[in-house]
């Protein structure tokens, strides 16, 4: 593991490692080395492993590139804070389901390989409350007072993100929301 060489914000994450700064501020982590799978064409040139993005910690260190890390900082600024703000809660933990992982589209045993295999995309499925509680997407997302949050901040991601997927797009999405970094065009965005 390489640590990032800024040693501001430094801290310790949940198995003791240091962490610090890393990609630009308000996000916390570590840079490693990179990630190659030449078998499966899968691998990250500059990963970083994430643990905490503008004090809201991350329920297990996801790793992705930096433009990943600054497009998860830029939708919890954007969209996580003010979201859960307006219903007068406070998120404490994002429940990550899924980041770098080698592995196709849709877990599909054949076809395109995800750009979860890039470092270029996460998968978030649950918010921890500051009282306890927990939102799920599964859950909440049809929910009277959950589900205008959810979708507020599905919303929200297209922008930082290039793709964002939830539970209306199709049904391997309706327990999470993915967000990828992929520009479709001209900088082009696919939200569903």
């Amino acid at each position: 593991m390489v640590l990032a060489s800024c040693t501001a914000n430094r801290a310790t994450g949940p198995e003791g490692e240091r962490v610090s700064k890393v990609c630009t501020a308000g996000v916390i982590g570590e840079r490693i080395d990179p990630i190659r799978e030449p078998t499966r064409g899968c691998g990250v040139s500059n990963p970083v492993r994430v643990h905490e993005v503008l004090g809201i910690r991350l329920s297990r260190p996801a790793i992705m590139d930096c433009a990943a890390a600054r497009s998860l900082k830029s939708w919890v600024r954007s969209g996580v804070k003010p979201a859960f703000a307006a219903a007068g809660a406070a998120v404490t933990r994002l429940v990550v389901y899924d980041a770098y992982n080698c592995r196709n589209r849709n877990n599909s045993p054949t076809g395109k390989l995800s750009l979860h295999a890039r470092g270029k995309a996460i998968d978030v499925g649950e918010f921890v409350l500051a009282d306890g509680r927990k939102v799920t997407v599964l859950n909440g997302w049809r929910d009277r007072q959950w589900g205008p949050v959810l979708r507020r901040l599905h919303r929200a991601a297209c922008g930082p993100f290039g793709t964002v997927l939830g539970p209306e797009y199709n049904r391997a999405h309706a327990n999470h929301l993915h967000f990828d970094t992929d520009r479709y065009g001209r900088g082009g965005r696919f939200c569903r």
